[in-house]
C-alpha cells in the first residue's frame, strides 16, 4: 500500500493511489496557535493552543475521487506588540468523495482537524484545537497554551498538538 505523507503547508490536491483499499487511513492535525506579547517585564504572555488531530480510518474507495484535495493547516502568527494578540493556526483537511477543494463537512466526505487559537492578550492563553469541531473517526483536541505566570523572565509555552492516543 501506498504510504503519502504531505507537510508542506497549503492546499493542493493527489491523484488516488492505484492500489488504495478499504483499510486506508487519513490522518490530519491542525496548525497551532500564536502566542501573545506581555506588556511590560513583570507581565510575561501567554502560548497559543496547540492544534487538534483527526483521523479517518476505512473510508470506501467506492465514494472516493479520482482526486482528492487537501490543505495542511498554517500555525499562527505570535503578537510583536505590547498586550497584542496571537492569530489562530488554519484548520487542515483531506476532501476525498466530492473531488472539490472544500473541507469535508462529515466522515462521509473526509477529516477535518481544528487548528489551536492564539492567545488573545497577556491574560489569557490560546485553546486547543477542539476534538468536537474535528471530522473523523477519531478525534482528539489539541492542548491549551501555558498561562502568564508574572516571570520576569519568560513568557509560557504553546500548547502540544492533539495525536492518536
Amino acid at each position: 500500500m501506498t504510504t503519502i505523507y504531505i507537510v508542506a503547508t497549503g492546499a493542493s490536491s493527489q491523484a488516488k493511489p492505484s492500489d488504495i483499499s478499504s483499510t486506508n487511513t487519513f490522518e490530519v492535525v491542525g496548525g497551532g496557535g500564536g502566542g501573545a506579547s506581555g506588556t511590560a517585564i513583570n507581565n510575561a504572555a501567554c502560548g497559543g493552543g496547540g492544534g487538534g488531530y483527526s483521523k479517518l480510518t476505512n473510508f470506501s474507495t467506492g465514494l472516493m475521487a479520482g482526486t482528492f484535495f487537501f490543505s495542511v493547516g498554517t500555525g499562527g502568527t505570535g503578537a510583536t506588540t505590547g498586550d497584542g494578540a496571537g492569530t489562530s493556526g488554519a484548520d487542515s483537511w483531506c476532501q476525498l468523495a466530492l473531488g472539490s477543494n472544500t473541507p469535508p463537512g462529515s466522515t462521509a466526505a473526509g477529516a477535518l482537524a481544528k487548528a489551536g487559537g492564539g492567545a488573545p492578550n497577556t491574560a489569557n492563553p490560546g485553546a486547543g484545537g477542539a476534538a468536537a469541531s474535528g471530522i473523523g473517526t477519531v478525534t482528539n483536541s489539541g492542548g491549551s497554551g501555558g498561562a502568564n505566570v508574572n516571570n520576569a523572565y519568560g513568557s509560557s509555552g504553546g500548547g502540544g498538538s492533539g495525536g492518536p492516543q
